[in-house]
């Protein structure tokens, strides 16, 4: 998608019940990032607006119940959907639910917003656990960014997956992906996978391998498996869309809104037509 020419210097008037931050960018402009449920009420006028959906991660793969035994894998990240030119009225209040991060072994939940749905990340498809023995696990998937531009991290990143025996768990994908944890070995469990990062929909890391070993006596020990982590939690973003502004010019600029003895104008006729 082209720059646009017009580039807002303002945020849209809004109100949100829930958590929420804002933010300027001197190529695109206004952005509003949702962070956790609520109502969104546009209050000035009517918008066309850019949104992207992320869901929440799944969980790491748990290997805490087993001893001797392969890393977990990590858990995938959230989907990312980013749509331009989504028509949003004012004073219309819009729910929004943002996907929560799954536990150990759990799916992530969905994002919706505007009629729009992102799907939570699946168990078990971020980067795969070490196999039994000395094999790190594998890296998680990098993540992609919010309407292809680098204004934001990336997100949706997958977890990366736990150690066999022994063995380093493998990094998590960029941006937030959970680390996965360190295989067990003589006298220490394998560790537990790193969370993913709220309000990214990062995948959690697979749990570490667990290890069975003996001493020179011929007696068995043995060290369990780590818990897997938490995914992180999705996010909504809206920016501002490059048709977001009136048809309608005042000494050769065109107007972002009209008001009207202090108040925001509803629309405009000219000439028994609706301009706006």
């Amino acid at each position: 998608m082209a720059q646009m020419a017009y580039i807002p210097q303002k945020l849209p008037g809004f109100e949100y019940t829930g958590a929420h931050e804002t933010r300027m960018d001197a190529a695109w402009g206004w952005y509003i990032v949702l962070l956790e449920d609520g109502e969104l009420t546009f209050t000035d006028h009517g918008h066309r607006i850019d949104v992207c959906l992320i869901g929440g991660g799944a969980g790491g793969e748990g290997r805490g119940h087993t001893a001797d035994s392969a890393g977990g894998d990590g858990g995938g990240g959230g989907e990312v959907l980013s749509l331009y030119g989504v028509e949003v009225k004012r004073d219309q209040r819009y729910e929004v639910c943002i996907g929560s991060g799954g536990a150990a072994d759990t799916g992530g939940g969905k994002t919706t917003a505007f009629g729009l749905e992102a799907a939570g990340g699946a168990v078990y498809a971020g980067g795969a656990g070490g196999p039994r023995g000395s094999e790190e696990g594998a890296a998680g998937q990098d993540g992609s960014y919010p309407f292809g531009v680098s204004a934001f991290g990336r997100m949706g990143a997958g977890g990366g997956g736990g150690g066999g025996g022994y063995a380093q768990g493998g990094t998590g994908g960029q941006d937030g992906g959970g680390s996965g944890g360190r295989g067990g070995g003589p006298g220490y469990d394998g560790s537990p996978g790193g969370a993913g990062t709220d309000g990214t929909g990062a995948g959690g890391g697979g749990g570490g391998g667990g290890d069975i070993w003996y001493t020179e006596s011929g007696a068995m020990h043995q060290e369990m498996g780590g818990a897997g982590g938490m995914g992180g939690s999705g996010v909504v973003i809206l920016r501002n869309n490059e048709s977001d502004v009136l048809p309608v010019f005042f000494n050769g600029t065109q107007l972002q809104a009209i008001y009207l003895n202090g108040q925001p104008a509803d629309g405009l006729i000219y000439d028994g037509v609706r301009v706006y």
